[in-house]
């Protein structure tokens, strides 16, 4: 019998057929988008004159804020019930707080 879940690498929750598409659609559309407003972020924040001056608080609101109108704009898009996409939406924004913090240790680092 076939699984009517799937697992998504990284997520701890199983999702559906569809919230899995929905999750690989963000990544391949937004995701270079989030990171380069990341990057974009930290290497202001490093080129402070009296140390690294970070706003975390202000970088996860608008990080969350442009996935939250992303996938409402993809809802209405392909006609989905945005009901039908929580745990996709758990996911993505799991994702972007992995991300974050992979950008934060390069941008600490130096590494390019």
């Amino acid at each position: 019998m076939v699984s009517r879940t799937e697992r998504i690498d990284g997520f701890y929750r199983k999702v559906s057929r569809t919230e899995k598409e929905f999750y690989e659609l963000f990544r391949k559309t937004e995701e270079a988008e989030v990171l380069a407003q990341m990057r974009i972020s930290f290497a202001q924040a490093k080129q402070a004159p009296d140390g690294i001056r970070f706003d975390h608080q202000d970088l996860c609101s608008r990080l969350e804020n442009a996935v939250e109108a992303w996938i409402a704009q993809t809802c209405d898009d392909k006609h989905l019930n945005r009901e039908w996409v929580t745990r996709a939406e758990e996911a993505i924004l799991h994702r972007v707080r992995m991300l974050m913090a992979q950008v934060l240790r390069e941008a600490l680092s130096g590494a390019p």
